[in-house]
């Protein structure tokens, strides 16, 4: 069975989806762009999910840069956000049988790299941070 990474250590589940999007790079250079875009520009887990949560959120009424901002600032300010983040990226590595890493490129993380669990807790922090 593959080695897993602590969930409750994002930095140590960015650290392995960096190295993995290098690899990925190196196999599918046709990736390069999206996975450049998607993980290797960012310096964290919560700047990458906040690119990539914004943009599958955003509509006409909210902009995808309006979304990455609130996304950035709530994951600043709560690391359980992260945690949550981690932990749902590594049930999908352990559970999923067709996945043998942190970074799928067939159903991809990332295109999927929140559960509902985490998306709900995100919604809620963005709802009561603009509340206030």
């Amino acid at each position: 069975m593959p080695q897993t990474v602590d969930e409750r250590s994002p930095e140590k589940v960015w650290e392995k989806l960096c190295i993995e999007a290098s690899a990925v790079i190196k196999r599918e250079p046709v990736l390069a762009s999206y996975i450049y875009n998607c993980v290797l520009t960012h310096d964290s887990l919560g700047s990458a999910l906040s690119v990539i949560l914004a943009n599958k959120l955003a509509d006409e009424v909210m902009s995808a840069v309006v979304l990455r901002e609130l996304l950035e600032d709530a994951f600043q300010a709560d690391q359980e956000l992260l945690a949550a983040a981690s932990a749902d990226i590594r049930a999908v590595f352990e559970r999923d049988a067709a996945t043998d890493s942190y970074l799928r490129t067939d159903q991809s993380v990332l295109r999927q790299p929140y559960g509902l669990g985490s998306r709900r807790i995100i919604v809620c922090k963005i709802t009561a941070k603009t509340r206030r």
